[in-house]
């Protein structure tokens, strides 16, 4: 057996070390701290911590069938657009504000699917918590 001698971690023998000696230690791709690197701070009391305080909301609550009723036709060929339904068989209004109301409907589907999903990716919930005792 080699003796092996220990250099400290700053060391330029340490620098000086290949990649590939260093590629067992390194995490996998996938892990979490590199797939959200850029999204959270670990701190080194396990907590974590977004980086971005924006919020980021699901959008305006699609209209109801009373706004629907006021709107123009360039306006609900807009509400039909952002709810990625076609419109171009529509000829009368009456067909436009049908489909509106569909895709107001599917917006509205939409809007809280991404609720739920957001709630779900909530950072609190990834913190572990000891039942308080009694």
């Amino acid at each position: 057996r080699e003796a092996v001698e220990m250099q400290p971690r700053g060391s330029r023998a340490a620098a000086a070390e290949s990649p590939r000696s260093r590629e067992g230690h390194l995490p996998p791709q996938a892990s979490f701290a590199n797939t959200h690197a850029e999204s959270y701070v670990f701190t080194t009391e396990g907590h974590l911590i977004p980086l971005s305080t924006d919020f980021h909301g699901p959008g305006p609550a699609p209209p109801t069938d009373e706004q629907l009723s006021a709107y123009g036709v360039l306006q609900l060929r807009e509400l039909i657009a952002r709810a990625s339904l076609p419109h171009g068989d529509c000829i009368e209004k009456g067909q436009l504000r049908e489909r509106a109301r569909l895709a107001a409907r599917r917006l509205e589907a939409e809007r809280r699917s991404e609720v739920e999903a957001r709630q779900a990716q909530d950072p609190r919930k990834l913190v572990c918590r000891t039942p308080a005792s009694s």
